[in-house]
């Protein structure tokens, strides 16, 4: 692949544009036998804000053609390396398999080209990497979990580095769409070095599934979510019903009702048709309940929870006289 073509004097002033091959260059009217293929390099780095990447490493060698092989690695910050209004600068130093970029503040390609000793041309350039380099985040969120005990739910999490941070909401949702805080936490403002941990008991939790997320917020108002974590309480609701079989009426008793309990239903075993809904939102645990239109056979009371979970469930026969 031949895209540049530079004379000595465009050598000099180390940087050339895009044209027959950006590998090659006369420095003389040798003949050779020349690399064929390139290598490659590796691999693409993403860095968060101006810092200094990682060494990027040649991964395989340059190969084909005789004598000992040379590198020249060149570099851009104008994206769509295989435009033609592209230009490449060569980077003086650098003829080694790798190189170690120094401090970038702005995102940078790397090529890297190849020769044969005695060769008077860079024949041929590897694959192009990027280094991109991303506004650094305000917040960096290095965890965030939420575990149960009993009816508890602990949430703990920590940032790397906080910078223009104002502080943070911790939200609550029973059914994962509808959230609303249930603690506000102020963050550390500017603490770009320091580990800092937070933590929150979210006691009395609803039995199911609790999901949480941070709202994270900047001084200048900007903000943040991550990512949504979740929870699950383990209801100890117990279901009775007596007499059973019964005729008529029935006691329904719930214990241990908590107190996102909502409603209690009444259900067709065989077919799943719901019958009846009684509303437990006043924490009613002993219910009367009239089955005499109901045909003989079996059916199913549960207790749902606000976000339609069960909590518990039993069975019970209607039975003619």
């Amino acid at each position: 692949m031949d895209f540049f073509t530079i004379n000595k004097k465009s050598y000099v002033q180390f940087f050339f544009i895009l044209a027959a091959t950006f590998c090659s260059f006369s420095l003389s009217a040798q003949t050779c036998d020349n690399v064929t293929a390139p290598g490659s390099i590796g691999s693409d780095q993403i860095l968060n804000g101006a810092g200094v990447p990682l060494s990027i490493q040649g991964i395989t060698d340059a190969t084909g053609g005789t004598g000992a092989i040379e590198y020249l690695w060149m570099k851009t910050d104008i994206s769509g390396s295989s435009n033609s209004s592209t230009i490449w600068s060569i980077i003086e130093g650098a003829t080694s398999a790798d190189y170690q970029p120094g401090e970038l503040t702005k995102t940078t390609y790397f090529t890297r080209c190849a020769r044969r000793s005695g060769c008077s041309e860079y024949a041929k350039e590897s694959n192009i990497i990027a280094v991109n380099v991303v506004a650094a985040l305000p917040v960096e969120l290095i965890s965030f979990d939420a575990k149960t005990k009993g009816n508890v739910v602990n949430l703990d999490w920590a940032t790397g580095s906080e910078i223009n941070h104002d502080y943070f909401s911790l939200e609550h949702s029973t059914n994962g769409a509808d959230f609303a805080e249930i603690e506000f936490i102020r963050g550390e403002g500017n603490d770009s070095d320091t580990k800092k941990e937070y933590s929150f008991l979210h006691r009395n939790a609803n039995s199911g599934v609790n999901y949480y997320r941070l709202l994270q917020v900047d001084m200048d108002g900007k903000y943040t979510y991550s990512s949504v974590v979740k929870a699950e309480i383990k209801a100890n609701t117990n279901i009775s019903v007596a007499p059973n079989p019964t005729f008529d009426l029935m006691t329904v008793q719930v214990s241990e009702l908590p107190q996102n309990a909502v409603v209690l239903t009444l259900h067709h075993a065989n077919t799943g048709q719901k019958l009846s809904v009684i509303d437990l939102s006043e924490g009613q645990s002993n219910l009367r309940v009239n089955t005499e239109d109901l045909a003989p056979g079996m059916y199913i009371v549960q207790v749902l929870s606000d976000n339609g979970s069960r909590l518990a469930s039993t069975k019970f026969i209607k039975a003619n006289r």
